[in-house]
């Protein structure tokens, strides 16, 4: 069983966390976010308390959490304890479990534009490339972070270095620190996200970056 699951704590780094944290408190607008991947939920805890509940009621804004809740048992158990014994009401955190591909195409009518969008899913890349999609909902001027970036996942690093890129300019980086990455979307709501060819395209590499990793284990 993983760490958290025992610790209730995030799996964000410690400093990079409080670096994302001081961000949403200096930059963000709006409290409205979505975390993609949400372990034991230590993350989506400090999220709550140290952004979300400090800047706003426990009525403003939504917050979604996407997750298969197939990381280790009794997950989703775990992360409503883990939120309950933070003095946080789960009743303010709504729950899609199932894969974020299964949301996107299912619930994506019933998300509201966001001011945040946290990625930390599976690290295989065309899991990515579909958490990459609902940066469509994000807001103007809203806030995009990946996890793990520069951390030896090459499906991270493939879908992150396509907001990098200078000709992608609608995406400025706010920072990058200890495996987090964050930018911010500049343009309005839906513009310049994760294109489909793109998604297709991490399918086609998938099993191409499977073997490489496969092979640096080995070696």
């Amino acid at each position: 069983m993983r760490a958290c699951a025992l610790t209730g704590e995030s799996e964000i780094r410690s400093e990079a966390l409080e670096m994302l944290i001081e961000t949403l408190n200096a930059e963000s607008a709006g409290a409205s976010f979505m975390e993609i991947g949400t372990a034991a939920g230590g993350t989506l805890c400090r999220l709550l308390n140290d952004w979300k509940l400090k800047r706003y009621s426990q009525a403003a804004d939504k917050s979604w959490v996407v997750d298969p809740m197939n990381y280790f048992p009794d997950q989703r158990q775990i992360v409503e304890t883990n939120i309950k014994d933070r003095g946080i009401d789960p009743g303010i955190v709504t729950f899609f479990q199932m894969t974020s591909a299964e949301a996107y195409k299912n619930k994506f009518q019933d998300v509201e534009p966001l001011d945040f969008l946290l990625i930390d899913g599976s690290h295989k890349v065309k899991y990515v490339a579909q958490d990459a999609r609902w940066i469509s909902k994000v807001k103007n001027n809203g806030l995009i972070a990946f996890d793990d970036f520069g951390c030896g996942f090459d499906g991270v690093d493939w879908v992150v270095n396509y907001f990098r890129v200078k000709e992608n300019s609608n995406y400025q980086e706010i920072f990058c620190f200890d495996g987090l990455i964050v930018f911010r979307k500049k343009q309005a709501l839906g513009s310049s996200c994760f294109p489909l060819s793109r998604v297709l395209l991490a399918h086609i590499l998938h099993p191409i970056f499977q073997l490489i990793a496969s092979c640096r284990k080995r070696l």
